[in-house]
């Protein structure tokens, strides 16, 4: 895996089972991507965003947005 709090994830999906349940998934801030590849080996037929403003390398079954998700405050 890419960082090792992907097993946290693991462990916390273990319990709940969310990731089998959901058909779309919104990885904010995914860099360097673990819980997106996490994601995309649980999730067969649903869809993975991935948006980070720093470049992560490609996963099978997800959609990765280079860029800022985070609203401009005036």
């Amino acid at each position: 895996y890419r960082s090792r709090s992907v097993f946290k994830l693991i462990e916390i999906d273990q319990k709940f089972h969310f990731l089998s349940k959901s058909r779309s998934i919104l990885d904010l801030g995914s860099a360097p991507g673990s819980w997106s590849q996490v994601a995309s080996k649980k999730i067969k037929n649903g869809k993975i965003l991935s948006v980070d403003i720093k470049e992560i390398l490609p996963i099978n079954n997800v959609v990765f947005l280079k860029g800022d998700f985070n609203p401009i405050i005036f």
